[in-house]
């Protein structure tokens, strides 16, 4: 059986004792938001008076911690964040008593201050990589391309650094998240090796202890935007292109049809882009995100998974029958720790439904099913 360890750090520090009096413990990982922890601690009335971590002077806001899990030798950190804020119960019973401390990652320090600049001459990707480095962290950033002629527009920043590179990252289709100390404005990964299977209902391979998915038909299957360019005199027409990014199945979302002639659209407005490559680019990243219209979530059993689940990484899930099977990408992670279980819940989502022959090693999907 395969060794389930976690570890909390304080200012870089072990904090072991911690674990006396843990209640709970919950870590959360999302590929658009900030990560998020929380601590629950049990607390005993001491003969001086004093109340047990009430007065630690490392459980103090803005203490950075570090949560750390482990199966066997592979340890990964969960979350490197700063703590925000401080709850304490004091109950009749002594032993409902507990101090709970929440935070979050390195984002909530680029959300303190709002700002009001301009960015001259500079694409989303360069201002992205430049606002990383002066929150001292580093950056892994997709080129998104397009520079901004300041003859004709100037990109204004009047937010929070979070909120204004977030803002940037949606009109671009792409993720802009802090894991640790490194900021990503990517593209999501829709390809590359992918994590340990998840299985429902597979004889000695099952490790979910429960899956939900559904399928949303009414996604926009079709994407355009109409603009006036003021100094050329010209309408200006874009659309999204269906099928641009990889399919994470055989049945993409094109496949499914409304009856009829009638045919999905959306046409975007209120949204100001300063040239053609911008208004393609907006309509791609809506077009994109509109082709995401299978949704999952479940929970596994750790010991049996024997791995932890990432977010913003692929992974295969098997036994839910074909349309549900296949390869998905995972949005969200949500680690539970007591003293007894470690249990992760998870949402994912596919822009396709069946598999392909490729989504599971040693056969096809019918023979995976045998």
């Amino acid at each position: 059986m395969d060794r389930i360890a976690a570890s909390i750090l304080i200012e870089n520090k072990p904090a072991p004792d911690l674990f006396l009096a843990l209640l709970e413990m919950d870590v959360e990982e999302d590929h658009r938001l900030a990560s998020v922890f929380r601590i629950r601690l049990s607390i005993q009335l001491q003969d001086d008076g004093t109340w047990t971590y009430l007065d630690d002077s490392r459980l103090q806001p803005w203490a950075k911690v570090e949560i750390k899990a482990s199966i066997d030798d592979n340890e990964m950190s969960l979350i490197l964040g700063y703590v925000t804020n401080i709850d304490v119960h004091i109950d009749a019973d002594e032993n409902n008593s507990y101090l709970e401390m929440r935070g979050m990652d390195a984002t909530c320090l680029m959300n303190l201050e709002e700002k009001v600049q301009d960015w001259p001459k500079k694409s989303d990707s360069q201002i992205a990589s430049t606002i990383f480095s002066s929150n001292n962290l580093s950056a892994q950033v997709d080129d998104t391309g397009i520079i901004h002629d300041d003859k004709v527009s100037t990109i204004i920043q009047r937010e929070t650094d979070i909120q204004f590179l977030k803002r940037l990252a949606r009109r671009n289709g792409y993720e802009c998240v802090v894991r640790g100390n490194t900021g990503y404005f990517v593209k999501p990964a829709l390809t590359g090796q992918p994590q340990s299977v998840l299985a429902a209902y597979f004889g000695p391979d099952t490790n979910l202890d429960f899956f939900e998915a559904r399928i949303v038909s009414t996604r926009p299957a079709k994407v355009e935007m109409h603009q006036i360019d003021t100094l050329q005199k010209a309408i200006l027409d874009a659309t999204g292109t269906p099928g641009k990014q990889s399919q994470l199945g055989k049945n993409g979302v094109t496949s499914f049809t409304p009856p009829g002639s009638a045919t999905s659209k959306v046409t975007v407005r209120h949204a100001i882009s300063t040239g053609q490559q911008e208004m393609e680019a907006l309509c791609q990243a809506i077009s994109d995100e509109a082709e995401w219209f299978v949704e999952a979530n479940g929970e596994l059993d750790t010991v049996v998974y024997g791995n932890i689940l990432q977010t913003r990484k692929l992974v295969p899930i098997k036994g839910v029958g074909e349309m549900f099977s296949g390869t998905y990408y995972v949005t969200n992670v949500k680690h539970s720790f007591n003293l007894e279980h470690y249990v992760q819940t998870f949402k994912a989502r596919r822009n396709a439904t069946a598999p392909k022959a490729s989504d599971f090693s040693g056969g096809s999907f019918l023979s995976q099913l045998l």
